[in-house]
């Protein structure tokens, strides 16, 4: 939606990035207590949770656009598979890689950075929104590029949570930081996908929520007894604690 009440919503990018910060902060969460006992043990739940329920996905999206385009040849996300083949007769590597995608899940967002040659090879771009034969219109479910990149961070998670002090983790988003300003400045690399999906660069995110986590644990007492206090004064406004509490919020928000 463009806004909610007074103020604007984030934009896409906003919220997948928000996202990426999110799950440092969880993985730092559950990693950092004793629910995981070895890192196997973690990447098998995280597999569970991920792939059981993207699969379902793919199947419903795939039949849908299959029974669509039998009945009014609207193929929906198999549009790009279906025409590749119907006007040149093979496949060429970039719909054979985005098919693959498609079916583990794994490299997702790297057909973000691809682009297909008119004689079906493939291609980086430094814009893929500008190029011709975008490699991503093969992918049947979008937007699980974000989970390409979710799958990257969880296989380093368990490193940088259990085997990083907090200072090494300030250094590994301060590199992630200078890398993504170099090549903004250096390489020239300042457009979608390299502002937005590259890992290395995207890594700063995770680590935000990450060193929130640690910060969190380690002032938990603090935060306990702000709780407290919170509390207390809910307590003695009673029901009209929260009417006030979002009269203060607009209040602030239109003084700004």
């Amino acid at each position: 939606s463009e806004s909610v009440l007074p103020w604007g919503t984030h934009n896409g990018r906003e919220a997948v990035q928000m996202f990426f910060i999110i799950s440092g902060f969880y993985m730092q969460l559950i990693l950092s207590g004793s629910k995981y006992e070895s890192v196997w043990e973690f990447y098998r739940s995280r597999s569970l949770r991920i792939f059981i329920p993207y699969f379902i996905s793919l199947a419903l999206v795939a039949a849908a656009s299959i029974l669509t385009g039998l009945i009014f040849d609207k193929w929906l996300t198999l549009s790009a598979t279906v025409n590749q083949f119907d006007e040149s007769g093979n496949a060429g590597a970039g719909t054979v890689f985005a098919t693959l995608t498609n079916g583990t899940l794994f490299f997702q967002d790297w057909v973000m950075f691809l682009k297909q040659t008119p004689d079906g090879w493939l291609a980086f771009t430094s814009n893929f929104r500008n190029s011709s034969n975008q490699l991503w219109h093969f992918l049947w479910i979008p937007q699980a590029w974000t989970v390409g990149v979710e799958l990257t961070f969880y296989l380093t998670a368990p490193f940088l949570v259990r085997k990083l002090s907090l200072r090494a983790l300030l250094m590994v988003a301060g590199v992630s930081l200078v890398s993504r300003l170099w090549s903004y400045r250096e390489l020239g690399l300042t457009e979608d996908p390299w502002d937005y999906r590259f890992f290395p660069f995207e890594l700063l995110h995770f680590c935000y929520g990450m060193i929130g986590c640690r910060l969190m644990q380690y002032y938990g007492s603090t935060f306990d007894r702000l709780s407290e206090i919170a509390t207390r004064i809910e307590n003695k406004f009673g029901r009209w604690y929260y009417p006030i509490l979002v009269v203060a919020v607009l209040i602030c928000l239109d003084v700004h």
